[in-house]
């Protein structure tokens, strides 16, 4: 009888846990596309930064995320209300040394103004489920 309840148990507990990240934290699936100024961000980062647990950073590549690349792989962005912060980067032109490996690389700079990522007021909701959540941000 023991065995069955456990058996049960973790069962109800496999249940709860499908479409969480591997914290334990319920997280829903989240894409979009990014765009500054109506151009799409080459490559950057988008985070999703709820008050109470760990933020989410998310890939862009060609204008578009996907929380299937998330760096950290938690796999979707935490339920609930979540500020929200994107990082563009682009070529600046110059040659620099890269610190790590002393060769000679491209220099990016980050490009997308402080009112969007370390000033940040946009927010978002993120509902349970699959969503499409579009940034258009301007100058």
């Amino acid at each position: 009888m023991r065995a069955r309840f456990y058996a049960l148990a973790f069962s109800c507990l496999v249940f709860t846990l499908a479409g969480c990240g591997g914290d334990g934290i319920p997280r829903a699936t989240v894409k979009g596309t990014v765009t500054y100024d109506g151009i799409p961000i080459e490559t950057g980062v988008i985070m999703f930064i709820p008050s109470d647990v760990s933020p989410i950073a998310l890939k862009i590549t060609d204008g578009t995320y996907d929380s299937e690349s998330d760096v950290n792989d938690r796999r979707g962005a935490p339920i609930g209300d979540c500020q929200v912060q994107i990082f563009g980067d682009k070529p600046s032109g110059k040659i620099v040394t890269d610190i790590t490996t002393g060769q000679k690389v491209e220099e990016f700079i980050q490009f997308i103004p402080p009112k969007y990522n370390i000033n940040s007021t946009l927010t978002v909701t993120v509902e349970a489920g699959d969503q499409n959540i579009d940034f258009s941000l301007d100058k």
